[in-house]
């Protein structure tokens, strides 16, 4: 067939779902870690964004969860709720670079206290944010070029369907040749 038809190559499927899934482990610690320090008390990116960096990193477990199950359709709904989260992650970061009143407040840190310090943390996950909407943009787009799971369950993609369910087949050198009592009909 032609282009559209071709799978897409087993190393591509494997960065659709390694980057979102780094991204997600990138994000849940960072949000662990001091975003910002004010008077020596230091407020976390959970803290900061109010728990919505973990949230993302879930939705991006999610999605990884999501293409292991669905079909074309649902592929490109997931590449595009995935990119989706990758703008979202950039758009909290950017929203959240310092600390509410209230959320020094719940930290017991006057607003007001001077020597607001910035981490780096928030910079890893602005940094990590365009991972997963690039990766999800790709998928959008090539999700009709991934193999269907009968496809993937008949050996398709490898032309031996014994390569896909009995990885010992190979090793065994399984001769698929008929042995002279099935060819002389005997069960």
């Amino acid at each position: 067939g032609g282009a559209a038809t071709r799978p897409i190559p087993s190393a591509w499927r494997v960065v659709h779902g390694a980057v979102p899934m780094m991204t997600a482990i990138l994000i849940s610690v960072s949000s662990r870690r001091i975003w910002l320090e004010r008077a020596g008390i230091g407020l976390t990116g959970a803290d900061v964004t109010g728990g919505l960096m973990t949230a993302t990193a879930l939705m991006l477990i999610v999605t990884v969860a999501l293409l292991l199950v669905v079909r074309t359709i649902g592929r490109r709904v997931t590449g595009i709720l995935q990119a989706l989260v990758g703008i979202g992650i950039v758009a909290i970061v950017v929203t959240h670079r310092t600390a509410t009143a209230h959320q020094c407040a719940a930290q017991g840190v006057d607003a007001g206290a001077p020597q607001l310090h910035v981490r780096s943390w928030p910079r890893v996950c602005l940094v990590a944010g365009p991972g997963p909407t690039l990766s999800g943009i790709g998928l959008a787009v090539l999700a009709d070029r991934w193999p269907s799971r009968s496809a993937r369950r008949t050996g398709e993609l490898t032309g031996d369907p014994r390569s896909v369910w009995d990885p010992l087949a190979s090793v065994w050198l399984v001769d698929a040749s008929p042995t002279p009592r099935a060819e002389a009909g005997e069960r």
